[in-house]
C-alpha cells in the first residue's frame, strides 16, 4: 500500500480500541490519529482529526455508534465510518448499514479480516463481515427502503 490509512478508534474498553489501533498499524501500516472512549468524544474526535476511517464500537456512553455514523454524515464529515461490535445481531448491522456506516465488522472476527475491511473501505467500497453478506444484498435490492431510513 502507497499511502497509509489514516484512523481513529472509537470504544468504550480502552484495551481494546489500543489493541485494534496497534493491529491496524501492524497488519496495514495504519496510521491512528486517536482514541475516544465514548460517542460524543469520537464525534469531536472525528471533526478535528479527519481521519479517513473511524473504527467506532455499536454500544457506548452518550452516543451509540450509529448515532456517530449518523452525525458524522449529517455534519458532512469525509471520515468513513466503520461499526467495530461486539453483538453478532443482523437487525444492527442493517441499521448501522442503513445510517451511512461504510462498514460492519464483528470483535469477534478473525484477525486477517480487520486490514481486509479496511483495505476495502479506504478504497470507496463497503465492507460487511461475512455473516451478515445478506445485509448488503437486502440493501442493493432494497434501495429505496435503505435510504429512507
Amino acid at each position: 500500500m502507497s499511502q497509509s490509512i489514516s484512523i481513529v478508534v472509537v470504544d468504550d474498553d480502552q484495551l481494546v480500541a489500543e489493541c485494534v489501533g496497534a493491529l491496524c498499524e501492524a497488519l496495514l501500516g495504519a496510521k491512528v490519529l486517536g482514541f475516544a472512549t465514548n460517542g460524543e468524544d469520537g464525534l469531536a474526535l472525528i471533526e478535528r482529526c479527519h481521519p479517513q476511517i473511524a473504527l467506532v464500537d455499536l454500544c457506548m456512553p452518550t452516543l451509540s455508534g450509529i448515532d456517530v455514523v449518523i452525525e458524522a454524515r449529517m455534519r458532512q464529515l469525509p471520515t468513513r465510518c466503520v461499526i467495530l461490535t461486539g453483538s453478532p445481531d443482523e437487525l444492527s448491522c442493517l441499521t448501522a448499514m442503513r445510517a451511512g456506516a461504510a462498514g460492519y465488522l464483528l470483535k469477534t472476527s478473525v484477525i486477517d479480516e480487520l486490514p481486509l475491511a479496511l483495505s476495502e473501505v479506504s478504497s470507496g467500497n463497503t465492507y460487511v463481515t461475512p455473516r451478515f453478506k445478506c445485509v448488503l444484498d437486502d440493501l442493493t435490492m432494497n434501495p429505496l427502503e435503505a435510504s429512507a431510513t
